[in-house]
């Protein structure tokens, strides 16, 4: 069996890793670039954010805006336990963060990319960087490649798109007969109008550590909660990006223009929230409100509210009306801040949108419309919040697809 493998990403190489274990079948991978694994370098700052320790198939499902349904059934079989011991039989040790995030004990991802590069090596996979595929085909029901050196490629058995958010993957997952869904940004943090943030240029750094944000788009209103970070230009942190991840394509449609809410007390009511500040202005009755903050809000941050619910700094605490407090308190549950863009969320960019995965037999990741063409990764309509999850999605989509044609073919060969 010879089968070709288009894209030297994550999904690629760990597909070609798994399967140029069995005897017998020939493995080619073609990249595009001289640097294979790109985003594996980048990732995680460079130390590669190779998973989470999240081991429940339903739970670990929903941190997928797109794809939860059918990863239900793909993590039943490869989940991120099984990652852990896929990479410990290799000798690369993996520990969790305080947040879940899983990263090599080495903390650099160089160690996760020389395991993969050595075990296809070993595996004897024919590695082909800097040709990228232009044309697949069938005929006879085998498979012949166009690429950069060479104008009739194969045959191959079988064939499996692992390109990632290239376009190029999309454009030859179509011209097999693919759908591709309308692609959008994923994990973008929030520009705030200029205009009004240039006064809040002191909370550049300041992070809250429970917010509920949410944005409301002419289609729906989406919410998400964790820590908040503020920047220079607007909006970040956890709960930022995973909103923007479940909000990618409805967001995309309004050109970045929407109204962001944020809740500084999403455990509590705006009453209580205004009897903790009518606490304040009895314990701290001679000191100004900008001096007297509820915790977890930093001072600075603090400030900047209170002067938004349009108190002046210099109010002494005793001074404050009632008004004036429930004003306060309804800011405090609901900061309604414009959007006017979208940053970027360092390099690990990630896309929303991908082949239609109705098109696909999540059982073995073979296309229902062209027999033996395979898929893996993000080159499908899958996408996960920060975290791990896109990467967990490729070790997990490219380990079925391998085992499904190893299976295969020893059935095949006995």
């Amino acid at each position: 069996m010879k089968v070709a493998v288009i894209g030297g990403g994550a999904a690629g190489y760990f597909f070609s890793a798994q399967l140029s274990q069995s005897p017998g079948i020939e493995v080619t991978l073609f990249e595009g670039t001289s640097r294979p694994l790109t985003k594996v370098r980048i990732s995680g700052g460079g130390r590669c954010n190779v998973t989470h320790n999240l081991f429940d198939p339903q739970a670990l499902s929903t941190s997928y805006p797109r794809g939860q349904r059918e990863l239900r059934s793909v993590f039943a079989r490869f989940q991120p336990q099984d990652t852990i011991a896929w990479f410990a039989k290799a000798g690369v040790q993996l520990r969790a963060e305080p947040d879940g995030r899983m990263f090599p004990t080495t903390n650099s991802s160089g160690t996760i990319i020389a395991c993969l590069k050595d075990l296809v090596t070993k595996g004897g996979v024919v590695q082909r960087n800097s040709e990228a595929c232009f044309a697949i085909w069938k005929e006879q029901d085998l498979f012949w490649l166009r690429t950069r050196h060479s104008d009739r490629e194969g045959p191959f058995s079988a064939v499996v798109l692992a390109t990632g958010s290239s376009p190029q993957g999309h454009r030859l997952a179509e011209s097999l007969g693919h759908s591709i869904t309308p692609l959008a940004p994923s994990l973008f943090t929030f520009e705030i109008a200029p205009h009004l943030w240039k006064h809040q240029s002191g909370l550049a750094g300041v992070s809250v550590p429970d917010v509920n944000v949410s944005v409301s788009t002419p289609q729906k209103k989406f919410s998400r909660r964790g820590p908040l970070l503020l920047t220079h230009w607007g909006l970040s942190g956890p709960a930022v990006l995973k909103l923007s991840a479940f909000a990618a394509r409805e967001l995309q449609a309004t050109h970045y223009k929407a109204l962001v809410g944020l809740d500084f007390f999403p455990e509590r009511s705006t009453e209580e929230v205004l009897h903790s500040l009518q606490q304040q202005k009895q314990t701290f009755s001679r000191q100004n409100a900008a001096n007297a903050p509820v915790e977890p809000i930093p001072k600075r941050l603090w400030r900047s509210l209170q002067m938004a619910a349009g108190i002046p700094p210099e109010k002494k605490m005793s001074d404050l009306k009632r008004t004036e407090l429930e004003s306060w308190a309804a800011l405090l549950k609901n900061w309604e801040l414009p959007l006017t863009g979208k940053g970027t969320f360092k390099e690990e960019f990630v896309t929303c949108g991908g082949v239609d995965l109705k098109e696909i037999d999540f059982r073995s990741m073979q296309s229902k419309i062209c027999s033996n063409l395979f898929f893996a990764g993000e080159v499908l309509d899958v996408d996960g919040i920060t975290g791990g999850f896109n990467f967990q999605n490729a070790w997990s989509t490219a380990w079925i697809a391998a085992e499904h044609l190893r299976k295969e073919f020893l059935r095949n060969n006995n």
